[in-house]
């Protein structure tokens, strides 16, 4: 049998099935319960009950309820022994396209210039000039290591982070 059900202008077919009592609704499908083209249908052709337990999935019965519910669970199901073990991952590395790349470095540009715009004008030209450098090195096709500045040598080759500035 089939019911059609129109809401929002939006038709719909379901499949009824009378020999299991099933429907092919979402409702029924998920809940596994009983759904209301189901219980419709049984009480336009007079059905003599409207809701009997053999159209009734066993999760939802009372007795399988009860039945769970007086088991008890032995502390040795849970804690038995069991290995911990680092699984090696197979390298997936792919090709990345050009736009995957230029991406990438895009956002890491922005983050840097999101950061450099709140520095004074001093920091923010040693940035500058650091970027230009990199810059010329990358055109030259070299990619180029940066290395932290030793404790002693930062205040001489880099400023330090400065605050936000406003000048």
């Amino acid at each position: 049998m089939t019911m059609k059900n129109k809401t929002d202008d939006i038709l719909e077919e379901y499949m009824i099935s009378t020999e299991a009592w099933t429907c092919s609704c979402i409702f029924r499908m998920t809940h596994l319960l009983p759904c209301r083209h189901i219980i419709y249908y049984r009480k336009e052709t007079d059905c003599d009950r409207l809701l009997p337990k053999s159209i009734i999935h066993p999760r939802w019965l009372l007795k399988n309820y009860r039945k769970l519910k007086s088991k008890v669970t032995l502390v040795e199901d849970v804690e038995e022994a069991f290995e911990i073990r680092d699984i090696k991952t197979l390298s997936t590395t792919r090709t990345k396209s050009q736009n995957e790349k230029f991406s990438e470095l895009q956002v890491i540009g922005k983050q840097i210039a999101e950061i450099g715009c709140q520095w004074g004008t001093t920091a923010h030209a040693t940035l500058t000039a650091s970027m230009v450098q990199v810059l010329e090195a990358v055109k030259a096709g070299n990619c180029p290591l940066l290395r932290q500045p030793e404790s002693e040598h930062s205040q001489s080759t880099s400023p330090s982070l400065p605050e936000p500035d406003s000048d």
